[in-house]
């Protein structure tokens, strides 16, 4: 702390209050420590009574004048260990939450334009699930994307339009598990271009997504659940549909461009099939004569709009 020409009882009542601060938590100390400053504020608050004094005194007595030299040094000491210690209190606390949090959600920013000095400037280790929903002015996302937080398994993005990526880096962090996109045109294509570098991949929905017509590369072999909703512009399945051993789940809803479900038959693994508002893939998935019935005939489960039934099949209205 700087006095200046301050006397010596102005400093000590701020250094009181500093430590009565400190004792009842306002600042961030241990609680051991705390408590023992609580007590230190009972002699302080005694000392204090007789600053005053002694300043009145010290001209003409030199061992007030002693006294409060001594005194003096010993609170500038004080004061800057106090200072001292509550910084490093302060940024333990900082590292411990960012190294403890699993989970953080970005909601409704309507003034967040960028996470490069955000979010992302954190050393956020252990951060497992991100979730990013109606940032309309949210444009810039840094260098390396995602790709800093290691450790995260689930990525929601709805609705960031503006949201794309700065340059032509990887934007993913390897060890991601669930991606869900949604109304995010500059992303998504960017994003699904690195679909076959995530090796734990289990799900991944993409929903309302303008200027996404096909998928670039192939499926993780590790997913298990596909979802795509109204995705109007969207002309293709992935090519590779076939070879996803893993897959147990596939919806797709309102996609009015996709001529067919897959060159080949389904892969084994597929449980559950729902088609919704697809004019085409209607067409060619019928029982009776359809193109695509051979490759979806396997599947235990299949609903294919609500008017249509499939006889001797367990059919679910899941889709609203």
């Amino acid at each position: 702390m700087v006095i200046g020409e301050a006397v010596l009882s102005a400093f000590m009542q701020a250094l009181f209050d500093k430590v009565i601060a400190a004792a009842i938590g306002e600042l961030k100390f241990p609680q051991d420590i705390a408590e023992e400053l609580q007590k230190l504020s009972s002699s302080l608050s005694t000392i204090q009574a007789h600053v005053e004094d002694a300043e009145a005194r010290q001209l003409k007595d030199r061992a007030a004048r002693s006294w409060l030299a001594k005194l003096k040094d010993v609170a500038y000491e004080m004061d800057d260990l106090l200072d001292e210690y509550a910084a490093k209190a302060l940024q333990s606390e900082l590292e411990g939450s960012s190294r403890s949090r699993h989970l953080s959600k970005i909601h409704q920013c309507p003034n967040l334009i960028s996470l490069q000095d955000g979010l992302l400037s954190q050393k956020l280790f252990s951060l497992q699930q991100l979730t990013i929903t109606n940032c309309a002015e949210l444009t810039h996302l840094p260098a390396e994307g995602f790709r800093s937080l290691t450790a995260l398994k689930s990525l929601h993005i709805y609705d960031c339009q503006m949201l794309a990526p700065s340059g032509q880096h990887s934007l993913l962090p390897p060890m991601l598990e669930d991606l869900r996109i949604t109304s995010c045109s500059n992303l998504i294509n960017p994003l699904l271009q690195e679909l076959n570098e995530l090796s734990s991949l289990t799900h991944l929905t993409i929903t309302n997504c303008a200027n996404f017509h096909s998928f670039p590369v192939k499926l993780p072999a590790t997913l298990q659940i596909l979802e795509i909703f109204r995705c109007s512009d969207l002309s293709y399945l992935p090519a590779d549909l076939n070879e996803a051993s893993c897959l147990t789940v596939m919806t797709v809803l309102k996609c009015p461009l996709i001529p067919c479900l897959s060159e080949h038959r389904l892969p084994e693994s597929l449980k559950e099939l729902y088609i919704k508002e697809c004019p085409l893939i209607t067409e060619r998935c019928q029982e009776n004569g359809g193109e695509d019935w051979p490759k979806i005939a396997h599947v235990p489960v299949i609903e294919i709009d609500d008017d249509y039934f499939i006889p001797n099949r367990s059919i679910r209205r899941r889709l609203s």
